[in-house]
């Protein structure tokens, strides 16, 4: 500093503490304590408004802060200027009604916070000595006490002191006492956060049977790597990727084991966030967790999809005439006198027609067709479509989730007609199904918005309470009479077709809520739901609901092919509904090759418990 230099800073000095600057402090004025903290001090400025209408200072205050209190958080250092500035000012302060000035605006609430920390409330018990009214004044114009609050020679500008507060130490090095004398200077505990992370290619995969697990892992991680105190959220311990040998993948091992075992039972992306966020930290953290987890094949396996069903709902085309488009499907039922535990039933896809055949569980394909030729051959012909089940021996054309599965609501209302005439024993449903048939048949259907019947007929079909029939056709002729029942029958299958198309309209649009459109691609791997398959598991509710991942080789319209294994004996067609696409993107020594369930449960023979689940 040279002699002007001095002169100046002299100069200042004597302004600060002479008249006019400064002003003799009188109690009857209006008095405002305005106070700033930075990163190193706090600071405040007493005023009064003179009997000129003018603001002068009364006196200035300004202290550096100790280790202890630079480590305090914003609003502590703030409040801790206040109390430093009263604690100076105080014999003018006491007794006198006066206003804080702060830029911190938390502050002007202070007296309503209900949790308070030890200091606050310490603080608090001080601050109720004086009648205090807090306001808030942006940093900007809080220009005195911000000035004696900071060092400005060495912060020349206003974004270097902004910079210089935003500069944390995470781990201060006395915090560091409880490293090993082992630890190697270069090891991941001494590295930047982000070099934790290493490039995923090269790992080997990761043998379960040869990583530590539970608390030998925690002790692993800790020699590893150190403590970090994240502020608010306590002290965690930073997991490296792997360790100093290279020969442990740490991250997805802790996932693994916060995963897996039994006392978890392969937890949920949020649980397992939860659970490792106590005590844990690495950099992009979740989204590992949630990587790790989407590529579980367990979780796959075994838990129920809650996302939408792939595979929109598309209808097959309404049928022109009666007949031409026919379901048929078969269930159990109890043995009765004659013989019979099975019944199948047809359902013409137009006019809503059913005829049920009663037969016996094994009966062939020509056993069915000559039962078929029978009795309903003669009175319908040949269907141009039959689709049903893959029920054994009998296959048929499969029904798809494009069909509306008439023909299970009918096996549904079957069972709940044959329950009010059933004999005790159960043993004569076969007698009562032509009258069944026959009620179906002749009542008004919700679909057609008519009869089933007099689609077929053109008319209604009488019963024991239908009226005798007038003579005001009489004098038409037979011929005549033929024509009108012709065109009548036409007008009526027409209408029962624009209705039938109606209906599919509002049942697809109701399905598609429930739906999504497929994302999969030839070579996509994805998972079969095993809905339907026969295993030899005491019980479905305890096996695997999914198999797989199997690659699709080719896309049929909705449907696709995949490639099975062998001992899959059945066809490899399948609807989109019951797929799931399998995550490809498995965390850093994670295998993702295809896996076999914990158990095989095929049955060689592909055989179905419910075949028309298969599409």
């Amino acid at each position: 500093m040279g002699p002007e230099q001095r002169e100046a800073f002299d100069q200042l000095k004597r302004l600060a503490i002479e008249a006019p600057v400064l002003a003799f402090f009188r109690p009857e004025l209006p008095t405002r304590l305005e106070t700033d903290a930075s990163r190193n001090a706090t600071a405040g400025v007493l005023w009064q408004e003179q009997p000129d209408q003018t603001w002068k200072p009364v006196g200035f205050f300004s202290k550096t802060m100790t280790p202890a209190e630079r480590a305090y958080p914003i609003q502590d250092r703030e409040l801790l200027a206040v109390v430093q500035s009263l604690e100076h000012f105080y014999p003018e302060l006491l007794g006198q009604k006066f206003d804080v000035i702060t830029d911190h605006e938390a502050l002007v609430h202070f007296s309503t916070k209900r949790l308070l920390s030890v200091r606050q409330i310490r603080w608090s018990d001080f601050l109720a000595q004086f009648d205090i009214r807090f306001l808030y004044r942006p940093g900007r114009l809080n220009v005195v006490a911000d000035a004696l609050s900071r060092k400005t020679a060495e912060l020349p500008t206003v974004k270097a002191r902004e910079a210089e507060e935003r500069t944390v130490t995470l781990i201060p090095p006395e915090r560091l006492g409880f490293a090993t004398d082992s630890l190697d200077p270069t090891a991941a505990g001494n590295l930047p956060l982000r070099t934790l992370q290493t490039p995923d290619q090269d790992r080997p995969e990761l043998d379960p049977n040869s990583v530590p697990k539970g608390a030998e892992l925690v002790s692993l991680i800790r020699q590893e790597n150190l403590l970090q105190d994240l502020g608010t959220h306590g002290t965690h311990l930073v997991v490296p990727a792997q360790t100093s040998d290279k020969q442990t993948f740490l991250q997805t091992a802790l996932i693994r084991e916060a995963h897996e075992p039994q006392i978890f039972a392969h937890a949920g992306q949020n649980k397992v966030i939860k659970l490792l966020q106590r005590d844990f930290y690495w950099p992009r953290m979740k989204e590992d967790i949630r990587r790790y987890i989407r590529n579980c094949h367990d979780c796959r396996r075994n838990k129920t999809p809650r996302d939408k069903t792939p595979g929109l709902l598309h209808p097959l085309p309404v049928p022109t005439s009666v007949w031409e488009h026919v379901e048929c499907d078969g269930k159990d039922m109890p043995k009765d006198r004659y013989g019979y535990d099975y019944v199948w039933t047809f359902v013409c896809k137009l006019s809503r027609i059913i005829a049920t055949l009663p037969g016996k569980k094994n009966d062939t394909a020509e056993v069915l067709a000559s039962r078929y030729f029978r009795y309903l051959y003669r009175f319908f012909g040949m269907p141009l479509r039959l689709t049903g089940s893959r029920e054994r021996s009998i296959v048929m054309e499969a029904p798809t989730p494009s069909d509306p599965r008439g023909v299970e609501v009918t096996n549904q209302y079957l069972d709940q007609k044959l329950r009010f005439y059933v004999t005790k024993h159960q043993d004569n449903w076969s007698s009562l199904l032509p009258a069944l048939d026959f009620a179906h048949n002749s009542s008004w259907h919700s679909s057609i918005d008519m009869a089933p019947l007099k689609v077929a007929l053109g008319r209604d079909i009488r019963n024991p309470l239908s009226l005798p029939p007038t003579d005001k056709t009489a004098a038409t002729g037979p011929a005549a009479r033929a024509r009108e029942l012709v065109q009548t029958a036409q007008e009526t299958q027409e209408d029962a077709r624009n209705a039938a198309t109606a209906a599919q309209e509002r049942q697809k649009e109701q399905a598609n809520r429930k739906r999504r459109p497929t994302d999969f691609a030839i070579g996509d791997r994805v998972f079969l739901s095993r809905k339907g398959f026969a295993t030899n598991a005491p019980t479905t509710r305890l096996d695997n609901q999914w198999s797989g991942p199997f690659v699709i080789l080719e896309e049929r319209g909705h449907s696709y092919v995949l490639q099975l294994p062998e001992s899959y004996k059945m066809k490899n067609l399948f609807h989109a509904d019951r797929l799931r696409k399998a995550a490809d993107n498995p965390c850093p020594s994670r295998s993702s090759h295809l896996r076999h369930p914990r158990r095989s449960t095929e049955n060689p023979s592909g055989r179905l418990i419910k075949s028309s689940s298969l599409e």
